[in-house]
């Protein structure tokens, strides 16, 4: 029976193909039939996961895996950004925001927006379903300001870039995770595919295209609960 495996949509929204790539890199050398399944957005992804053997999550979703009893197996060096984006010609208004609720990329930019001195209690957020869905609101002039997740800016097009202006920017402490599904496969097996990209040809290639230049072995999420909880996105 073929094994599936979800990433988040983070990743495939500007930059799919490779992705696809890079599931079928683990495939061929764990010697299974593992496809790639493609979800549309945040919602579909999230109501999905649980069926997945492997899933490269964001932090946020990796950790509620883990809960869920899936295996980390790895990070990466690409550690989660976020960016606060308004339009060029307006004031900084802080009132209301767009961004993706549930995604690690919305908690860097709370931190970010309490750190510009900003009552996160009194600003009204318009969550989306993609980082897409909060740029265009932004383009549109729904909201003043949105956050939006740096992969996602850094695959924008230089002419959507142009009609908008980076007000700050936040790097966090996690990267995206891989998720093993226990029962699926050994969790050594996956790392050891994962650690050996960087010394093959190809997968140096696939690496590069999906912008990770060194897979980090990780054992839990358990850094990353303490912090959620700090946050308020976690129950201790």
């Amino acid at each position: 029976m073929s094994k599936r495996m979800f990433v988040c949509p983070h990743d495939t929204a500007k930059n799919e193909p490779n992705w696809i790539d890079l599931v079928a890199y683990i495939s061929k050398h764990l010697d299974k039939d593992l496809s790639y399944t493609h979800t549309d957005g945040f919602e579909t992804f999230r109501s999905n996961m649980l069926m997945g053997d492997i899933v490269y999550a964001n932090p946020i979703d990796a950790y509620t895996l883990w809960k869920e009893g899936y295996i980390v197996v790895a990070g990466n060096d690409n550690y989660d950004s976020a960016y606060l984006v308004k339009l060029p010609y307006r004031e900084k208004d802080f009132s209301h925001v767009a961004s993706v609720y549930g995604t690690y990329a919305h908690v860097l930019g709370l931190a970010l927006l309490t750190e510009l001195g900003v009552d996160i209690f009194k600003t009204t957020f318009s969550y989306k379903d993609s980082w897409a869905d909060c740029i265009k609101a932004l383009l549109n002039s729904e909201v003043p300001m949105a956050i939006v997740y740096k992969d996602y800016w850094n695959d924008l097009s230089n002419i959507t870039k142009s009609k908008l202006e980076v007000v700050a920017s936040r790097q966090g402490r996690h990267s995206h995770y891989m998720m093993l599904k226990p029962g699926s496969y050994e969790r050594g097996d996956v790392l050891k595919v994962l650690l050996g990209m960087k010394n093959d040809p190809l997968g140096q290639k696939i690496m590069q295209a999906v912008g990770i230049s060194e897979w980090i072995p990780k054992e839990d999420l358990r850094d990353l609960e303490e912090r959620l909880i700090k946050l308020g996105f976690a129950k201790v």
